[in-house]
Parts: C-alpha cells; sequence; structure tokens
C-alpha cells in the first residue's frame, strides 16, 4: 500500500469514528510526534542526574491522598503494572 492509498484508508477509518473516540486518536496522534529540540547542545546543559538518592528523597514533593478511591487505585496498579526494565 502507497502512502496516498494508506492516507485514504485512515480518512475512511477517521470518518466512521464517533467525535470521542476522534478526540483519543487526536491525543494519540499528539503522544508519538516526535519534538526534536531545535539544538541539540541544549541536551548537553542538563545538569548531572544525582546518583546515591533514594525513593524517600522523593516524599519532600508528595502530599496527603485526597479521596476515597485509593484501594481501587492500587489494584488497578496492581493489575495491569508490569516488571521495570532497566
Amino acid at each position: 500500500m502507497n502512502n496516498a492509498e494508506l492516507r485514504q484508508k485512515i480518512d475512511n477509518q477517521l470518518d466512521k469514528l464517533s467525535p470521542d473516540i476522534l478526540k483519543i486518536v487526536s491525543y494519540f496522534l499528539d503522544s508519538i510526534q516526535i519534538n526534536k529540540p531545535k539544538d541539540s547542545s541544549l541536551l548537553r546543559k542538563l545538569p548531572p542526574i544525582k546518583r546515591g538518592k533514594k525513593a524517600q528523597d522523593l516524599l519532600k514533593h508528595t502530599k496527603k491522598w485526597q479521596g476515597e478511591d485509593i484501594e481501587e487505585c492500587l489494584n488497578y496498579v496492581r493489575e495491569t503494572g508490569s516488571e521495570a526494565e532497566f
């Protein structure tokens, strides 16, 4: 399938979607677009990653949980989470 055919297929598919689903597609497309920095030297100006920090150091950025859905959220994380890969 060439580029023009693929675009036509996508246009036909988009025409059949509800406004709510179109919004989701738009968010997805926004998330996969690569924004290349205008000046790659900006990346070199970032401060180095500080090693030796602990998870406890992040506590200064946390607040008290508000809401009554903590168990639901924890269950969701347990069901959908995966092992971290480094």
